[in-house]
């Protein structure tokens, strides 16, 4: 029998290979790959503890913090789905979503509660960081509770890691489901290709309750490296984290760098950002003019541009020798993805023929 991909299995070889080595910043704290480790063990426990199973869902309702890396390694280890919940959205769409999911448990920033009001009561369990407030017990308090033991649950690589849920344009939030498989393939291709590892620095930028930000956020400790957490967007705190972390490598959307330059026509001049070595961007597609500025206010800086998916994860990519050569192109099928181009009449087209104008039909 092969090695099983599991979501948490990073987490666990580092803190053998490197404990003290540090994988998350939040401000004024940090954890090492063994106290990631080890409070992600007493999570488990505790939430074993409290009746919650394998096969479970898990509801998350927080902005970006340190806390989020702790609990996706917790879940993971206990094959419990982690179920992402936009800070954005309203009271209505996460009682959807949290219903819908069949969520029993929620993790939650208290400043955040009015998000959750509409099905705080129908709960087995709120655990609220920052003391807990009025709204759950404490989170701290109970993960102190835990044992420090790993539960060692047998997940298998196609049980469910998350339900992401996206809603598109119109309609209710469709769950959306992803396996410790297809996400621990992503990570390994994310830091191929945009250079994460150990002793490697990244961000966590993007929201973490967002696909793509959590997976390229949490890569870092998941491969060996250290992330610094942006607790929420601002261009300039952005670019004073960039230089003091030395980060390396960075996933952005087009309005943070749009944002950064309307403070900072040049980045590369008025900071030390020596040791950014890779940009990528997803969401939407860079403007050519912009995309210019960021090779010229990032001189030296691999830029790459991604097309995805929640339910594809990353699709193409289009690479740094062909990010102005081909500036509107969504690049080349990235590791593990086939891609067709069909023409009107669903049949695949030959090289350097055009496809169908209309919308994708499928990905797979």
């Amino acid at each position: 029998m092969g090695t099983k991909l599991n979501m948490a299995s990073g987490i666990r070889e580092f803190a053998r290979a490197s404990p003290r080595r540090v994988a998350v910043v939040d401000g004024d704290r940090q954890l090492t790959f063994a106290g990631l480790d080890d409070r992600s063990n007493r999570l488990a426990t505790a939430l074993l503890a409290q009746g919650v199973r394998k096969g479970d869902r898990v509801a998350v309702l927080s902005a970006n913090r340190l806390e989020y890396f702790e609990i996706a390694t917790a879940l993971a280890k206990i094959g419990v789905a982690m179920v992402p919940l936009n800070s954005r959205n309203s009271a209505e769409d996460n009682a959807f979503i949290i219903r819908h999911s069949r969520s029993r448990t929620l993790l939650l920033d208290p400043a955040l509660a009015a998000g959750a009001e509409l099905v705080l009561d129908e709960l087995d369990l709120v655990l609220a960081f920052d003391g807990g407030g009025d709204v759950g017990r404490d989170y701290d308090t109970f993960v102190a509770q835990g044992r420090a033991t790993d539960a060692k649950e047998d997940i298998g690589g196609e049980d469910i890691f998350c339900i992401t849920y996206t809603s598109g344009t119109t309609g209710r939030p469709k769950g959306v489901l992803l396996t410790h498989t297809g996400r621990t393939l992503t990570g390994y291709a994310t830091a191929l290709e945009y250079g994460l590892g150990p002793t490697r620095n990244t961000m966590a930028v993007a929201p973490m309750y967002h696909g793509a930000g959590f997976a390229f956020g949490y890569a870092g400790p998941q491969f060996g490296g250290t992330t610094e957490v942006l607790r929420s967007w601002d261009p300039e705190q952005f670019l004073r984290m960039l230089e003091r972390s030395r980060t390396s490598t960075v996933f952005l959307v087009p309005t943070h760098a749009q944002q950064i330059r309307r403070i900072c026509e040049s980045p590369a001049s008025a900071y030390d950002l020596s040791a950014l070595q890779t940009l990528y961007f997803n969401a939407a597609a860079l403007p050519v003019e912009l995309k210019k500025w960021v090779h010229e206010a990032f001189p030296g800086v691999g830029v790459h541009e991604l097309y995805g998916s929640t339910e594809c994860s990353v699709v193409t990519d289009l690479r740094p020798e062909d990010s102005l050569r081909k500036a509107g192109s969504v690049g080349h099928p990235w590791f593990m993805n086939e891609v067709k181009l069909l023409d009107d009449a669903g049949q695949e087209v030959a090289p350097g023929v055009p496809g169908s104008s209309s919308p994708a039909r499928r990905c797979s």
